[in-house]
């Protein structure tokens, strides 16, 4: 499992990172989804720099790959979805 942050250096920053809001669209969630992963389930790692929780690409990625339990449908296939009758 995932630190929920670690703290980085300018020097150590390589790669594609996203803010707290961008990872929010990267995955198509709220940012408070992105957040309960980070500090409640822990299933989402992220790293301070400069003040601010940022996150790799790649771990985005790993994330976003990951099967989703049912129940819990993307902002997207909500949108999406066509009204019951």
């Amino acid at each position: 499992m995932p630190n929920d942050e670690t703290f980085i250096s300018e020097d150590m920053i390589t790669g594609t990172f996203y803010s707290l809001e961008g990872a929010a669209r990267f995955l198509d969630v709220s940012i408070r989804t992105v957040e309960k992963h980070v500090y409640e389930t822990k299933k989402l790692a992220g790293v301070v720099w400069n003040g601010r929780l940022i996150f790799e690409a790649s771990e985005l990625a790993r994330f976003k790959a990951t099967p989703r339990p049912p129940g819990n449908p993307t902002r997207q296939s909500r949108r999406t979805a066509k009204p019951s009758a």
